[in-house]
């Protein structure tokens, strides 16, 4: 005799009040039950901006950082899709709070205040991403980040500097000249730090007499 196991009817509101409840034990099984009933309900509705924000959320509390990367960024999809900029934005502000080393968010949000209009705000962002990513590890992540902020403005000394000297410890010495040399040297202080710069990617006798008269002209 065979029995014939009925499944359970889907019931979105049952799912998500069971969810909320496990959220508020405040336990890492009650978490980790949230997030297992959020992904059920998901896994019917993958197109819903709200649900992926609150599992990235709950999986960035849960320490699954890389899960919960891809669950904001699939928020703020949903939500640009839907004409919410802002809340995209919001939201990635919140995201790169709790998850700083993942690059990705920080250049996703430096996207959409350009497309907002917002150079000022998306150049911040870069820069306080920049800080995050300064050991030798983390080059390849801080070369996307400065070139993003290179795009917005080429002719920043601050990124320039910096820019060319990652590119050129990552073995891009030409591309590193070429940065370097549209900067703005009219200013004296400026222009011995450029060539400081140059002779520092490019060393040579040539590098080192422009410095050195970059120097002379300074005093």
């Amino acid at each position: 005799m065979v029995l014939l196991v009925r499944e359970r009817p889907y019931d979105r509101r049952r799912i998500l009040d069971q969810a909320a409840k496990a959220r508020r034990g405040g336990s890492r099984r009650g978490l980790r039950r949230a997030i297992a009933l959020y992904r059920e309900v998901l896994q019917r509705e993958p197109d819903d901006p709200d649900l992926h924000r609150k599992l990235a959320e709950l999986l960035a509390r849960d320490g699954n950082l890389a899960a919960a990367s891809t669950s904001y960024r699939l928020a703020c999809e949903g939500y640009a899709k839907r004409g919410f900029e802002e809340r995209s934005i919001g939201l990635l502000r919140d995201a790169v709070e709790r998850i700083p080393r993942d690059a990705r968010l920080w250049l996703e949000l430096a996207r959409l205040e350009t497309d907002r209009g917002r150079r000022v705000d998306a150049l911040a962002v870069l820069a306080r991403a920049r800080r995050g990513f300064r050991r030798r590890r983390a080059r390849a992540s801080a070369l996307k980040l400065l070139a993003a902020a290179s795009k917005l403005d080429p002719r920043d000394l601050e990124i320039g500097l910096d820019y060319a000297l990652q590119l050129a410890r990552d073995g891009q010495k030409p591309r590193a000249l070429k940065v370097l040399g549209r900067l703005p040297a009219a200013q004296p202080a400026a222009l011995r730090r450029i060539r400081g710069r140059q002779l520092r990617v490019d060393f040579g006798f040539a590098t080192f007499g422009r410095y050195l008269r970059a120097v002379v002209a300074g005093r």
